[in-house]
């Protein structure tokens, strides 16, 4: 037993000695790009007067505070790019859900771009680091109940939380990258150029990965230690994998893992790997008439899991006489497929048009609460007259729960007499339409209607417990401003 004690504390020592070395090294970035900054804030100062750089307001890249004096450009020039950008959502359900309200959310997200081949010479290495303010309150949180999907994908507790902080190498023409530091899959991971238009946040990192993976996985409002190795070619083939700590909450403990982990800082490495592995191919050109994106990967998560339904016993987790402790599998996994796909373009434009998306993620069912998920949506892009930048779209989802996890409800129904709700699946329908106002402001109405919230679960304020959390209708709009 002593042996034993003194193998987990020095287990548990190296794992503090790991996470301390990550705070350091990551402020030692920090303090490196912050020092790149002033140095380069102060070379503007004493070489170039804001009257000597060209200054222009209405440029796209620079939000509604203009170029502040020229200083925007000199620091581009020099390899650092900042920005900030403020997404607000006002929404509400005038039906279903577990009451109805309206509610505002925000998120101002800072960011800063580093080229160091400008910078310091350094051929092939860039940097970026990201931190959001979160504020307001979430519609599905507080009225929805609906733990699948959330309306909104900023939607998450509110902080000021670091959320990626990583360096990338570059090799061999940029065929070849390496990144390391705290990322996040949702950034390169089952992207789908379409559906990011829509504002549920299924449509952004799969529900199915948010609700089966310890923390959610690497993905917002969590981003996790790893690092990544993508390989491209000319012709349009790529491929890249990863490997991420397992849960970017930190582990197990009280509350979410948004709560476990709430400035993003803990940098956990002791929790298992998160692997993802995919495969891209590109089909555009000057000699391609619709072009399209295509993707297939897969994922494993290294620690054990325990079974929706069973103990170790046999008997099911709802039996009174089971021992209650789960089966255990030795890992998760699942495959994606993504596609995107150009279906008709105008005569004067190969980007504007009709394009369509699709997804579909599968993985098993006896250790996961989700069992697949499949996406599509339609958007039609620039083809009101005079709005060449607008988008019109409109996605479906639908999130079957496991057997397992409905089989467990009904053996509490069948073993204990109750007649609760049976979980079966959650759907969502969304049609938005997004619409530049000027370079710097983004106008987005949008309608949802989610089919079982929760995935057909009993509405907590129903003392019975017998009643389901009501199908819920959300109108809103959405404001992205850049600063």
């Amino acid at each position: 037993m002593g042996n034993y004690m003194q193998s987990f504390s020095c287990a548990a020592s190296r794992g503090a000695r790991s996470q301390n070395h990550l705070r350091v090294l990551s402020l030692l970035l920090c303090s490196v790009s912050f020092g790149a900054l002033l140095t380069t804030m102060s070379a503007f100062a004493e070489d170039a007067a804001p009257s000597e750089v060209a200054a222009d307001a209405d440029q796209p890249h620079f939000g509604v505070t203009g170029d502040w004096g020229g200083l925007r450009t000199y620091l581009h020039d020099k390899g650092i790019d900042l920005g900030t950008t403020e997404i607000l959502d006002f929404l509400g359900n005038p039906t279903g859900g577990t009451s109805q309200d309206g509610i505002i959310e925000g998120r101002l997200e800072m960011d800063v771009d580093v080229d160091f081949e400008k910078l310091v010479g350094l051929h092939g290495l860039t940097g970026h680091a990201n931190a959001y303010q979160i504020h307001g309150r979430g519609l599905s949180a507080s009225d929805l109940n609906n733990n699948i999907t959330t309306s909104t994908g900023i939607e998450a507790d509110r902080t000021t939380r670091l959320f990626d902080l990583w360096l990338q190498q570059n090799f061999l023409d940029d065929n070849l990258s390496i990144r390391v530091g705290q990322i996040a899959a949702d950034d390169e991971f089952i992207t789908s150029q379409y559906s990011a238009l829509f504002m549920n946040s299924v449509y952004g990192w799969p529900s199915s990965l948010a609700t089966n993976l310890p923390g959610g996985g690497p993905a917002y409002a969590l981003a996790a230690p790893g690092a990544r190795v993508r390989v491209g070619s000319s012709a349009g083939l790529s491929f890249q994998t990863a490997v991420f700590d397992g849960d970017p909450s930190g582990g197990p403990g009280d509350g979410t893992a948004q709560f476990r982990n709430p400035n993003g800082t803990k940098f956990p490495l002791n929790h298992g790997a998160f692997i993802m592995s995919e495969v891209d191919m590109v089909n555009k050109g000057d000699d391609v008439d619709l072009s399209g994106t295509y993707k297939i990967g897969g994922w494993y998560h290294t620690e054990k899991v325990d079974d929706a339904r069973y103990g170790t016993d046999g008997l099911s987790l709802a039996d009174p006489g089971s021992n209650g402790i789960a089966q255990r599998h030795d890992g998760n996994y699942g495959f994606y497929g993504v596609i995107d796909q150009m279906l008709w373009h105008t005569a004067d434009s190969k980007d504007h048009g009709v394009a369509g998306f699709t997804r579909f993620l599968w993985n098993p069912s006896d250790r996961n609460t989700v069992a697949w998920q499949v996406d599509a949506g339609i958007n039609v892009i620039g083809m009101i007259p005079n709005r060449e930048d607008d988008i019109v779209g409109v996605a479906f989802t639908y999130l079957p729960i496991s057997n397992r996890a409905s089989g467990l409800d009904r053996d509490t129904n069948d073993l204990n007499g109750s007649t609760n709700p049976v979980r079966n699946y959650e759907s969502q329908i969304e049609l938005t339409y997004q619409a530049p106002i000027t370079p710097w402001l983004t106008v987005q109405p949008d309608f949802q209607y989610i089919i079982h919230p929760g995935g057909n679960v009993a509405d907590p304020t129903d003392p019975a417990s017998t009643r389901t959390v009501g199908d819920a209708a959300i109108i809103g709009v959405r404001l992205i401003a850049k600063f």
